[in-house]
């Protein structure tokens, strides 16, 4: 099989810190609080730890099977159990709910709002490229595993 990069520039992980930061900054110059009673502290707790769980699942997912974690290498293997059963982009979906957890957690309501436009931004600089990248190098498996699960299990 080629080992043909999938072109990735961007760690997904810089994507979501820009959002965290444009957010934080929004923030000092439109200060704005929306989270500000202790059961928000709740939302924020079950965000992260299911943020944390997903990225745990994936992470050790791809490491069994020997695989690389960054979208900047080239796949070894098509993953389609463990969390990819269900989504094709865990770890993207875990980086957007920590990223909803710290702005609820730290009251930062237009982190949020720049949440969405990160989503996107992955979606276009990160994702675009790695379903090209296992297009072409695992065709109608890759094919098949798109039609069975979506994108961010969900949506």
């Amino acid at each position: 099989m080629s080992e043909e990069k999938p072109g990735v520039k961007v760690p997904p992980p810089a994507i979501y810190a820009v959002a965290l930061a444009a957010g934080i900054g929004l923030g000092y110059l439109v200060p704005v609080t929306l989270f500000t009673a202790f059961a928000w502290w709740y939302v924020a707790g079950i965000l992260g730890a299911a943020a944390a769980g997903l990225a745990l699942w994936a992470v050790a997912t791809f490491k069994l099977a020997g695989t690389s974690v960054e979208p900047w290498h080239p796949a070894r293997h098509l993953i389609t159990h463990g969390p990819y059963a269900y989504m094709r982009n865990p770890m993207y979906v875990a980086l957007t709910l920590l990223t909803a957890a710290l702005a609820v957690g730290a009251d930062l309501p237009w982190v949020l709002v720049l949440l969405p436009p990160a989503v996107v931004a992955t979606d276009r600089l990160v994702i675009a490229h790695e379903e090209v990248h296992l297009t072409r190098k695992f065709g109608d498996a890759y094919r098949a595993y798109c039609q069975r699960v979506r994108r961010w299990g969900v949506v």
